[in-house]
């Protein structure tokens, strides 16, 4: 599973969450994920890189970086896409906001 692959979870087929940890981590059970909320479902910050807006299969959603958590890869369903190309960067600096401040 590469960083930055869009998944569903199993048990919440409609979340879409975004994979965020190191591949060199690849050997451990579980995944950094951040989930994605479509956008008007949630408050965007004023400070928007929190949170950015980020675009899969032509829908917009908001990077739920306040909501990071982790997921067994028992929990993981079907692959969507991968953001990577596009996002990178603006996932990144939504992490590192959350992490450090800045």
């Amino acid at each position: 599973m590469a960083r930055f692959d869009v998944h569903r979870l199993k048990g919440a087929p409609d979340l879409l969450v975004v994979n965020v940890q190191a591949e060199f981590l690849d050997h451990l059970g579980s995944r950094v994920v951040v989930p994605l909320a479509p956008l008007g479902s949630v408050r965007q910050e004023v400070f928007s890189t929190l949170k950015p807006e980020i675009e899969v299969g032509g829908e917009p959603y908001i990077l739920s970086t306040p909501d990071l958590g982790a997921a067994l890869l028992s929990e993981f369903g079907e692959y969507v896409a991968n953001v990577e190309a596009r996002y990178r960067d603006d996932i990144t600096r939504a992490l590192d906001v959350l992490l450090t401040g800045f």
